[in-house]
């Protein structure tokens, strides 16, 4: 059960890790290209984004900035991704491979992708992760064989985490299926969180998970 006294910590290697947020002072526009335009929240990191308010920009790249403030390593990893129109996931996490699970802009998702990979990896030994821009955790049941994933929520409090481990783990029991989801770590860029989930069998194994997390 996720200790409802856990709270956020400006500290990588804590259990709910906090960076601070990007406001409107640090958000910079690069350049403009056909309509789209990138943007940077501290001069490195490159998004491009359709033209929008720069209201709904500060959104995405706050998303951008939990997305990088994730530790683990993507080198290895077949990234599955939903709810990302613009391709920011791969951008913030240079993953092998992506495999979109839904429609986007495919202009703006080769453009920050960003995939440079001068290595080969073998099909079998590549680690699927899966990232879903909403917090839908039926979505996870619905989905063969996910055993790594990261949930996107708002405005996280402790006793909202609570209810999430409740239904991360009960929902097992209502969908009659043998294994459950527990919670191993949280990154939040304020009033953005990425949940990071892994799949337990209901006999306490973790077989079948080639996984970025330790077990």
């Amino acid at each position: 059960m996720i200790n409802i006294l856990s709270t956020p910590k400006k500290d990588s290697e804590s259990f709910w890790n906090e960076v601070d947020t990007v406001t409107y002072d640090t958000l910079i526009s690069m350049y403009e290209q056909q309509g789209n335009h990138s943007w940077t929240y501290n001069g490195k990191n490159i998004v491009w984004l359709e033209e929008s308010p720069t209201s709904e920009v500060l959104e995405f790249m706050k998303i951008h900035k939990a997305l990088c403030a994730i530790p683990e390593s993507f080198h290895r990893t077949r990234l599955h991704i939903v709810g990302d129109y613009y391709g920011i996931v791969p951008n913030a996490f240079r993953p092998y491979k992506v495999n979109f699970l839904d429609d986007g802009n495919e202009i703006l998702r080769k453009k920050n992708m960003l995939l440079e990979v001068n290595y080969t990896i073998k099909e079998e030994a590549l680690i699927d992760c899966y990232v879903l821009l909403h917090d839908h955790i039926d979505k996870l049941f619905e989905m063969d064989n996910v055993y790594d994933a990261y949930l996107l929520t708002k405005d996280l409090d402790t006793l909202t985490l609570t209810m999430f481990d409740f239904m991360l783990k009960g929902m097992s029991t209502a969908l009659d299926v043998d294994y459950y989801f527990t919670i191993k770590k949280l990154t939040t860029c304020k009033p953005y969180t990425f949940i990071r989930v892994k799949r337990v069998d209901i006999d306490g194994s973790t077989k079948g998970s080639k996984s970025v997390y330790a077990v």
